[in-house]
This record gives C-alpha cells, structure tokens and sequence, in this order.
C-alpha cells in the first residue's frame, strides 16, 4: 500500500476532523502546535491526538474493526490502573527491585537538569529516510485519558490491551494531568503541563516499568529514567 492509501485507511476508520500536517514541523514546533490544539480542544469538545501514519497501526485498526471493535466497550467496567500497574510491578519483580543506583552516577551528574524530555520524538520529522506523514485528529471527548480506546493499539506480548491502556492513562491524567498525545503502532507518548513532583519520581518509576518493561529491558536504565521524569514533560513508552 503506498503512504496515501494507509493515510486514508486512518481517516476512514477514526472518522474525526484530522489534520494532515507538514513535515516542515521541527520537534519543538509540532510539541507546541499540539498544546495550542488542546486547549482549543478543552474549550470545544474535543482531545487531539498525533497519529504517525503506519502500516502496521493501519492493518491493526483494521482487523479491530472487522471484530466490531467499539470504544464505547473499552469504557465499560475499567479496571482500576493504580492496582493494574502494582500487580503488574509483582509479576515482573516479585516485588523487589535490585537498582544499582552507582552505574550510571557520572552520567546523570553530566546531564543535570538537561535530562528531560520536553518535546515529542516518535514522529520522524526533517529526515528523509522517514517519510511517514503525521496526522492530527480531533476526537470527540474532552477526557484525555480517553484516547487509547479510540485509538486502539496493543494487547500483544507485554503491550498492555487498549482497555488496560486506557485504565492507566485515566490514572495517570487524575495523579499529573498526563495526556495521550502521540501514537505509532509500538509507541505511546505522553505530555504533561509540568514535570511530576520529585518525591513522586521512585514511585512513577516504577509504574512506568510495569507499564513497559521493553524500555528499560532494552535501553533506558531505571536510575536514567528515574532522573529525567523529575524534568521531563513528556514520557515516551515502546513495546518491541
């Protein structure tokens, strides 16, 4: 399928006024773009959402559509995220957690306050080997944590169901204002108005890995991860 089929795969199957927006957009700028959509969406009805257009998230919404997928059953009965994430957390640890809090000591002492993450980085702008366009759809709630039942991904290997997703994102938006903004067929960012409370940071951390243990598994060491959340307004997860 070429890039405009699967773009309009997308339209077709959300069905909410988008946006197809520029790849002249730098990061800062598409991050910036995204916070003015959502305030205008607070006073209008509606939650933007950043679809990186993808063959694989197309070919998933559409085999959820011929199983007569509706949000409206992801919102039914949702499970209670905090305790979703500790029975995660138990399964993955047993409970304990063995961090080496030495390791990555002079890293972290380089990189200071600059650890944090402020603008989005899933969608690939600028770069000529990612040509993918981005879209922009305004869906109709003004619940944030909403989104993962509207946009439905996940359910295999570690990836939690868009039913799960959805538990924890509605956790998250009461405990940070954290808001589902970016979605890839692997890949969830999230953007909040500030940094969470440093004396919250041991114990986002946590939640984070039960969430998405291929992160830290695969690349991003827990004391890493645990400084730049004091920083960061955007959190990124990825599932191989």
């Amino acid at each position: 399928m070429t890039q405009n089929e699967i773009t309009q795969d997308l339209i077709s199957y959300l069905k909410f006024p988008h946006k197809i927006l520029s790849q002249d957009f730098t990061h800062e700028q598409i991050t910036e773009f995204y916070r003015q959509e959502f305030a205008r969406g607070q006073k209008e009805g509606f939650t933007p959402v950043l679809i990186k257009v993808d063959d694989i998230l197309s070919d998933y919404l559409l085999s959820i559509v011929e199983e007569n997928y509706q949000p409206e059953q992801a919102l039914q009965n949702l499970l209670d995220g905090k305790e979703f994430l500790s029975q995660r957390w138990q399964e993955a640890t047993d409970g304990e957690w063995n961090e080496d809090d030495t390791s990555y000591q002079e890293m972290l002492d380089c990189m200071g306050a600059e650890a944090g993450q402020d603008v989005f980085l899933t969608l690939h702008l600028h770069t000529p080997n990612h040509m993918e366009p981005t879209l922009l759809f305004e869906i109709s709630t003004v619940n944030p944590w909403e989104i993962p039942a509207y946009v439905p991904f996940g359910g295999w290997n570690e990836c939690p169901s868009p039913e799960e997703m959805t538990a924890v994102c509605k956790y998250w938006y009461e405990q940070y204002q954290a808001v589902p903004a970016v979605i890839s067929h692997d890949t969830l960012e999230m953007i909040l108005p500030e940094p969470i409370p440093e004396d919250k940071a041991d114990e986002f951390v946590k939640e984070y890995y039960a969430f998405c243990q291929d992160t830290i598994d695969q690349g991003v060491p827990m004391p890493l991860l645990k400084e730049t959340v004091k920083y960061s307004t955007v959190w990124q997860f990825w599932w191989d």
